[in-house]
């Protein structure tokens, strides 16, 4: 059996201390600095729990949307266990916008839509949708329905690198886009 032995200097032993100690520390700060500057995007910044109708257009105002105060519709929607690749696109959508519906696959969610009044081409039918479970917004987006509509991030006037600007060639494929998103 070999044992081995070392002789430290009491000086050297401190500044080897030290060094370790710095290093841990400026580690450290350099995690939680990347983390910070990586969080999931946008929602960081806003309330996300809503327990009523106020707290949900007080949501939407908070990302610069102006909205009737009313829902037009209020649906039952479940997220699907398996993702189709309309839902795949939908997801990075929320995924660029800090949510992720996959965390909510099977779940039963509430789909609350309100009609935008503040959207700069006044003459289209403006949607913000939002998706909520046990009274947390997981996700949502604004839309139009109309010919050659658009799908879009929650936050006005961000810019992401996501969106479906081929949500809807015609009221057929876009029936059939948003039904399945809903499904």
């Amino acid at each position: 059996m070999f044992v081995f032995s070392f002789k430290f200097p009491k000086k050297s032993f401190i500044s080897c201390t030290i060094g370790v100690v710095t290093f841990a520390l400026i580690t450290l700060l350099a995690v939680n600095n990347y983390n910070n500057i990586h969080a999931e995007p946008a929602m960081q910044k806003h309330e996300t729990k809503v327990r009523n109708n106020n707290d949900r257009v007080t949501f939407l105002s908070q990302l610069g949307w102006t909205v009737n105060s009313e829902p037009l519709e209020i649906e039952e929607i479940e997220i699907p266990n398996t993702f189709n690749s309309t839902y795949d696109e939908y997801n990075q959508l929320q995924i660029s916008q800090g949510f992720n519906l996959k965390k909510y696959k099977g779940k039963t969610c509430r789909l609350f839509s309100y009609r935008i009044t503040n959207y700069p081409d006044t003459s289209l039918d403006v949607r913000a949708n939002l998706i909520v479970y046990n009274n947390k917004i997981i996700g949502g987006d604004i839309s139009s329905d109309k010919f050659k509509g658009f799908m879009h991030g929650l936050i006005k006037n961000q810019k992401t690198d996501v969106s479906i600007s081929n949500y809807a060639f015609d009221t057929a494929h876009e029936k059939q886009v948003y039904n399945s998103i809903k499904q």
